[in-house]
């Protein structure tokens, strides 16, 4: 179970990094010259470009390391622990990084002047994940309470 769990957790990462990755080369390389590198942006569509590639990455590795340490805690009876509550919050602050990139990258591909803020995009699901983690961690302290209950 634990090697085919770290078997998962890395085809995972792969796949969501390896697209990212093609989404880039894709816009940089690819395609006969997609990517119209404007000199006085170039160093913002660099850092959204491998922005987006890194959280991805990121974004990936905590979503995929969160299913492995609930599927392994149902096996050992352990669900709520605080690592989980941890993973689940940091999953909600690396996904509003993700889609912040990832609304930017038509301004990186582009070369356009104007960046976005993606407010709803970003503040929604982030809001859910820490509510989520919120709700995790109350159920972590009621579970430590029927621990002590004799």
């Amino acid at each position: 179970m634990k090697a085919t769990g770290i078997v998962v957790i890395i085809v995972c990462c792969f796949w969501i990094g390896l697209g990212s990755i093609i989404d880039g080369l894709n816009a940089t390389v690819i395609n006969g010259g997609y990517m119209k590198w404007n000199p006085e942006r170039m160093t913002w569509q660099i850092y959204i470009i491998a922005g987006y590639v890194l959280t991805s990455v990121a974004f990936a590795t905590v979503i995929s390391t969160l299913i492995y340490k609930v599927l392994s805690g149902l096996k050992k009876q352990a669900l709520f622990t605080t690592g989980n509550a941890k993973l689940i919050f940091l999953s909600g602050f690396v996904y509003m990084f993700m889609v912040n990139f990832r609304e930017n990258f038509d301004f990186a591909v582009n070369g356009a002047m104007e960046k976005t803020f993606p407010l709803p995009d970003m503040a929604v699901p982030a809001l859910v994940f820490t509510i989520f983690g919120y709700l995790y961690t109350m159920a972590i302290d009621i579970k430590k309470e029927n621990d002590l209950t004799i």
